[in-house]
């Protein structure tokens, strides 16, 4: 009787350090899915350079790195989805010379910023020179405004249009610019604004000699040094200037007509 209870006894042994054996594998199958899970969530999509074919950064693949300028080019389609987050290294910026079609939602804004945060002209911005065009809505552009070369000339913005390319931009918060938050250079093509805010920069909405503004009556101006500040020169074209009277417009120097 005693040695079949000593035998009982090392098959239940036997039982527990198999048991245990395998609740530490299960354990430790968990810890590295979740470690693995953890990884994978925090994963960045670094992009630079040019793009060349019609491309989309997808909420999956967000947050974008942009470790070196990039360049839209002309005839290609940047598509960007809801929710996504663009980080830009310092000095970089967005050059659209093809389309820009970043539309996100209220619950999930298309984000751009620096990668690092707090520092107004950390990144040059979006810039939509030519035949570009571009549509942002829902977007933030945050902490842009660092001095970029365009059109002979250093321009500091979160966002800035020249050219016949058309311009939409509704929904859209545009603060902290080292800069203008939206610059309009002389003789731009259609703009569409709605419905935006423009805050804390150095100058709301920036806008050359020979170049309309009629902006609605929806958007918001704070904490800008300036909230519309219009060029001075000589207007050879028909232009019309129109704001909300709640805001300012502030005349660099005497308009000729």
């Amino acid at each position: 009787m005693p040695e079949k209870c000593l035998f009982h006894q090392c098959i239940a042994c036997v039982q527990r350090v198999f048991s245990l054996g395998v609740i530490r594998q299960v354990l430790l199958f968990a810890f590295f899915l979740v470690l693995g899970g953890a990884a994978a969530g925090h994963a960045q999509s670094l992009v630079s350079g040019s793009i060349t074919t019609n491309t989309t950064w997808t909420a999956a693949g967000s947050p974008y790195q942009v470790t070196g300028s990039v360049t839209v080019n002309q005839g290609v389609t940047l598509t960007i989805e809801p929710g996504v987050r663009v980080e830009f290294s310092r000095y970089t910026g967005l050059f659209v010379n093809g389309n820009l079609n970043a539309v996100g939602t209220s619950a999930q804004p298309v984000n751009f910023t620096g990668t690092t945060e707090g520092s107004p002209g950390w990144w040059g911005g979006i810039f939509v020179p030519g035949s570009g065009s571009a549509t942002l809505e829902h977007c933030t552009i945050v902490y842009a405004g660092y001095g970029i070369l365009m059109d002979n000339t250093y321009r500091n913005a979160g966002l800035y249009k020249s050219g016949s390319g058309l311009l939409i931009l509704k929904n859209s918060t545009l603060n902290h610019s080292f800069g203008a938050g939206l610059y309009l250079e002389s003789g731009s093509g259609e703009v569409i604004s709605a419905e935006n805010t423009f805050s804390n920069n150095k100058e709301g909405a920036r806008v050359a000699i020979n170049t309309s503004f009629q902006h609605d009556d929806t958007s918001t101006f704070t904490g800008n040094l300036y909230d519309v500040y219009l060029h001075g020169g000589t207007v050879t074209g028909e232009v019309t200037w129109y704001l909300n009277p709640a805001y300012s417009m502030y005349l660099s120097d005497t308009v000729t007509v």
